[in-house]
């Protein structure tokens, strides 16, 4: 079996990804052009693994990684506030 050099796009937002934050840490992608069922062409963009891993391990990354989790956590604020949850239910319970 061939050892995967490659991430698609999909792969790079399960890892965390966003548009964004491929757009400004990774050099252009490979794309290749492939037929679907309906024999419609579509592209595929491709990044080399080596690159996606060595821009993770970067400091503007893990920013980034910060930031996101930031806002997330602010959405989950705003959920919870929804719901009628509080700052001191949250310490005493699961949240």
């Amino acid at each position: 079996m061939t050892e995967r050099v490659t991430f698609c796009k999909t792969e790079l937002r399960q890892r965390g990804w966003s548009d964004r934050a491929i757009k400004a840490l990774l050099p252009p992608p490979r794309v290749i052009h492939r037929r679907g069922y309906g024999g419609e062409r579509y592209p595929v963009h491709f990044w080399r693994q080596e690159i996606v891993l060595a821009v993770e391990e970067s400091p503007e990354f893990e920013k980034l990684r910060i930031k996101r989790r930031l806002k997330l956590d602010e959405k989950d604020d705003d959920f919870l506030k929804a719901c009628g949850i509080g700052e001191s239910d949250r310490q005493t319970s699961l949240f």
